[in-house]
């Protein structure tokens, strides 16, 4: 998807300030569930702000509010796809859409799409399963290396690394195991569903490299990009300049060690810049480009993910759940919300609106760059991540050649998706 979001970056947040309707008299108020991992992610009374104003905009509709982690979340909306219990509206990652599409799970909106009055289809990324569309972004997040300046600077480094040379230079600098700390802080682990997407793949497409080709097959073996990066992970492995937790930490547990200083380097979304905020407001960081192997010229790719939104098909108020839809992809709460967020907003006539410096930095990272991410739509995506990171630990921790590990995975991953 190269540079898809026309998107310009303003130094103060729009504000929503659309007229309140009147509920009639007589008619009954509609409860909707609302299951999602943002509210967590989003600056604390923000998820409840935005709610509350739409309420206030829609007196029949009252949101609930279904908060859990992300991999909750998926298990959740899996298990009530089975059983017809899902959430009205669900929060979702493009990942998940081809099997809940597959479990007739979601509800078709391109119906609704046509008639709306607050954006087209032109404006927004309407992602599609066999050409019918069940999940738009509201908003859309950059992967990027964050540095450590606090850590950075006590040890004289100044300039963020932009090649594999540099980067391993730096982290061997501050690497002090003694202490717990170390140069970079990965996770490549089961309990972490997305991590050879989030943590490895981002750096091969860092490299222009792609695990998937024209014909819509896994290429892992046939792609030098992929190799030279996965070498490059065993490299820095066999140096002791990785965190020791790299096959066993979550998400969560990575944000956390990094936040309390005990690494230099760390590659995640752009929302953990309101969790390092919040947890060690103290901790000077800052965002970089992914490192790139010596010699590598043009652009990068970078790494984006999701906030979608989709309707349950089990609904029994549509109507008013694509007007909750409707009303957080509108121009002025859309732009809202991604600022709230630090991301960028499904809705192209919305403003990228964030004032942090981090976030200002990867910005321009995406400008000269171009957003990318192969996983979407992938038929059982988190199986085939899963099998990605379990090849991937053999290959880095020697018990496997990195030739072998990148062939089996393209064998497991094309008997799915040649399905």
């Amino acid at each position: 998807m190269k540079k898809t979001l026309s998107i310009l970056l303003a130094a103060t947040l729009v504000c929503s300030a659309l007229p309140a309707t009147v509920m009639a008299e007589g008619e009954e108020k509609v409860t909707l569930e609302f299951a999602q991992w943002w509210e967590n992610e989003l600056p604390e009374g923000k998820m409840a702000e935005i709610i509350a104003n739409f309420e206030e905009q829609h007196p029949n509709i009252e949101i609930k509010l279904v908060t859990n982690p992300y991999s909750s979340t998926h298990d959740a909306l899996v298990a009530g796809a089975a059983t017809g219990t899902m959430s009205d509206v669900c929060g979702v990652d493009g990942t998940w859409i081809y099997d809940l599409s597959k479990m007739n799970a979601l509800l078709d909106i391109d119906t609704y799409v046509e008639k709306e009055d607050k954006f087209t289809a032109d404006d927004v990324s309407c992602v599609k399963v066999g050409g019918t569309t069940y999940m738009i972004p509201v908003v859309v997040y950059s992967y990027h290396m964050y540095a450590n300046m606090t850590l950075l600077k006590e040890h004289g480094i100044t300039e963020l690394p932009t090649t594999f040379d540099e980067f391993l230079a730096d982290c061997e600098e501050v690497n002090d195991p003694d202490n717990n700390v170390y140069g970079w802080i990965t996770a490549l682990s089961e309990a972490y569903p997305s991590s050879s997407q989030d943590q490895f793949m981002s750096w091969v497409w860092a490299n222009q490299g792609s695990m998937i080709g024209d014909d819509g097959s896994a290429v892992f073996a046939d792609d030098q990009a992929v190799a030279d990066t996965l070498e490059f992970f065993k490299k820095c492995y066999d140096a002791g300049v990785v965190n020791p937790g790299i096959f066993s930490m979550t998400s969560s547990d990575m944000q956390d060690t990094f936040a309390n200083g005990y690494a230099a380097f760390m590659l995640t979304t752009c929302s953990t810049i309101n969790t390092l905020r919040a947890s060690n407001p103290d901790l000077e960081f800052t965002m970089g480009a992914v490192p790139v192997k010596d010699g590598l010229e043009g652009e990068s790719g970078v790494m984006y993910a999701p906030w979608g939104l989709g309707i349950a098909a089990n609904t029994e108020h549509p109507d008013e759940a694509w007007e909750f839809v409707s009303y957080l992809l509108s121009p002025e709460v859309n732009t809202e919300f991604a600022g709230y967020a630090n991301a960028f907003p499904g809705n192209t006539k919305s403003e990228v609106v964030s004032e942090d410096e981090a976030f200002a930095n990867a910005y321009k990272i995406v400008q000269d760059n171009y957003l990318t991410n192969q996983m979407q739509g992938l038929p059982s995506a988190e199986e085939l991540m899963k099998n990605l990171t379990i090849q991937s630990q053999l290959a880095i921790t020697g018990d496997q050649e990195i030739t072998e590990s990148l062939t089996n995975a393209q064998d497991y991953w094309n008997s799915i998706i040649k399905e």
